[in-house]
């Protein structure tokens, strides 16, 4: 949802862009985190961070209040979909990180990481990542990272869309709420 605005740039650690999406940066901030409505055709919202040089880390990351993780349990099974690819580079991993607050909707220290990682390309890929819910602790609240490895450099951007987490070891089509 980009209801803030669709341009931002000269962006600062732990900003946010795009409704409830915001950049955790170390390094030279990307360039520009912007909505580019037709690189994925009926993918309307989808989110671009152009690099830049001295870029070491760019991660997109999203919170989800306790208030909408009260159902979760150890041992639940929860699915990340999303889109993505890269331009003006052939590949790149990107680490996805999963967590949960310390403290209910405090992010200030989180603990029970779970990750995975994927291949970016410059081909659009739907990626579809399961796991297993740690610890009860995940009622606390969730924090979903994405982080393109060795940062984003200039002259590269990485592109996301229809990021999705749900209940179940299942992804089912994107929808927009």
């Amino acid at each position: 949802v980009w209801q803030r605005g669709t341009i931002f740039s000269n962006i600062s650690n732990l900003a946010y862009c795009a409704d409830r999406w915001y950049i955790g940066i170390s390094g030279t901030s990307p360039t520009t985190v912007y909505n580019h409505d037709t690189i994925y055709g009926a993918d309307t919202k989808t989110l671009v961070i152009e690099g830049a040089t001295g870029n070491t880390t760019s991660q997109l990351i999203q919170r989800i209040e306790s208030a909408n993780c009260r159902g979760f349990s150890a041992g639940d099974k929860i699915t990340l979909s999303f889109n993505s690819s890269l331009y003006n580079l052939a590949s790149k991993d990107l680490t996805v990180i999963i967590k949960n607050a310390s403290v209910a909707d405090d992010f200030s220290t989180t603990e029970n990481t779970i990750s995975s990682s994927v291949a970016l390309t410059t081909t659009k890929t739907r990626f579809e990542i399961t796991f297993t819910i740690p610890s009860d602790s995940y009622r606390k609240g969730i924090q979903i990272m994405l982080i393109p490895n060795g940062g984003v450099d200039l002259g590269v951007s990485v592109i996301f869309s229809n990021v999705q987490l749900e209940e179940g070891s299942v992804a089912t089509p994107f929808e927009q709420r």
